[in-house]
C-alpha cells in the first residue's frame, strides 16, 4: 500500500546516502566520475524547474530530454552519453531499493551515433626529433612525462599519480596502482634502459619515495600537478613545431605504441600488455604489422628517434 502521508526526497536529497555507499564499493576515479555527472545532471534539473520534483515524478520523458541535451547542447559522444545513463540509472535503482521510487526511466535514453575519432593523433616521425629536443631543452619534466608515456604506454591521467615508490630500478617495472590505473586493475609497465636514465637524471633513484614525480615548480613534490597544466604547457611546443590542434599531449602514448609496433618489437598480445587493456579490440587499432619476441626485448631495444642523438 502505498503511503499518501509520505514525502518522497527530490534528486538533491537522494544523492549524499547514494555517495556514501559508493564511495564505499567503486574505485577512486569511478567514484568521481559519477560526482561529476551528478553535478552535470542537478544543474540541468534546476535550468528546467525539475529540482523540487520528487525523483519519483522524473519521467522517462524528461530523462530523454537531458539526454538530448548531453548530445546536442554538451555534444558529448556516444560513449560518454552511454556513461551518463549507466550512472544515473544506477542512482534511480538505488532510490528503488530504498523506496524512493518504482520507476526507472531510461527506456527512452537517447545514444547518439559516434560524431567523430577522438583519438589523439599520431606524432609524424619527422616531427618528433625537433620537437623533443625543443622540449628537453625548456621544461625536462614535461619531457620526461611525454617520455614516460611514449616508452612505457602510461597513460596521463596515470602517469601523474606516480610516485617515487613506484619506479624499481631493480626490477626495472613502474607500478600503475589499481587506485589510478583506467583499468581499475593493478598493472606494471616496462621502464626501459631508456627510462632508466631520463629517472636518474630528473633525481628519482634517491628521493623520498612518498614524493609524486610531477609535482610542482617542474620538480618532484608532496602535491602533483594536474593533466590541463601539463597538456597546456606541450600545446605551446606543438604549436611552435606547426603541428595540427590533432596532436595532443596524450599522443606520446599514442605515437609510442604505433612506433613500436611498425618496428616489429611487439605483436598484439605483448601491446595489449603494454598499454594495460582489458580488450585486445583496443589494441587492434594500434596494429600495422607483428612481431614475436618478448617485453625483455622491449627494455632492451625500444628506443625513441631522440636517444642515440642527445
Amino acid at each position: 500500500m502505498i503511503n499518501i502521508f509520505k514525502r518522497y526526497k527530490t534528486f538533491n536529497e537522494i544523492i549524499p546516502d547514494f555517495l556514501v555507499e559508493k564511495e564505499i564499493i567503486v574505485e577512486h576515479r569511478t567514484f568521481i566520475g559519477y560526482t561529476g555527472k551528478i553535478k552535470v545532471f542537478t544543474e540541468w534539473l534546476k535550468e528546467n524547474k525539475l529540482s523540487e520534483k520528487p525523483l519519483r515524478k522524473i519521467s522517462n520523458d524528461d530523462i530523454k530530454r537531458f539526454s538530448i541535451y548531453l548530445a546536442n547542447t554538451k555534444d558529448l559522444d556516444k560513449e560518454t552519453c552511454k556513461k551518463y545513463r549507466e550512472a544515473l540509472s544506477s542512482i534511480f535503482k538505488y532510490a528503488e531499493e530504498v523506496g524512493e521510487t518504482k520507476i526507472i526511466p531510461f527506456d527512452k535514453f537517447i545514444i547518439p551515433i559516434k560524431k567523430r575519432d577522438c583519438s589523439p593523433k599520431y606524432i609524424p616521425q619527422e616531427k618528433q626529433l625537433d620537437l623533443i629536443k625543443d622540449i628537453l631543452s625548456r621544461d625536462y619534466q614535461l619531457f620526461l612525462a611525454c617520455m614516460i608515456q611514449y616508452c612505457s604506454g602510461i597513460r596521463p591521467k596515470e602517469l601523474l599519480s606516480l610516485k617515487v615508490q613506484d619506479i624499481s630500478f631493480d626490477n626495472r617495472t613502474i607500478k600503475v596502482s589499481r587506485m589510478i590505473a583506467k583499468t581499475g586493475k593493478t598493472r606494471y609497465a616496462d621502464l626501459t634502459e631508456e627510462l632508466q636514465q631520463y629517472f636518474k637524471v630528473y633525481g628519482v633513484e634517491n628521493a623520498d619515495p612518498e614524493l609524486y614525480i610531477f609535482g610542482w615548480k617542474g620538480k618532484m613534490s608532496k602535491k602533483h600537478i594536474s593533466q590541463n597544466m601539463l597538456s597546456y604547457r606541450f600545446r605551446k611546443y606543438r604549436d611552435k613545431h606547426g603541428l595540427s590542434e590533432e596532436i595532443k599531449f596524450y599522443s606520446w602514448k599514442h605515437t609510442g605504441g604505433t612506433d613500436l609496433i611498425t618496428s616489429q618489437l611487439a605483436n598484439l598480445p605483448q601491446l595489449q600488455k603494454h598499454f594495460g587493456h582489458d580488450s585486445i579490440m583496443s589494441t587492434q587499432r594500434y596494429i600495422e604489422a607483428h612481431g614475436g619476441i618478448t617485453n625483455n626485448v622491449i627494455k632492451d631495444n625500444f628506443k625513441s628517434p631522440i636517444y642515440e642523438k642527445l
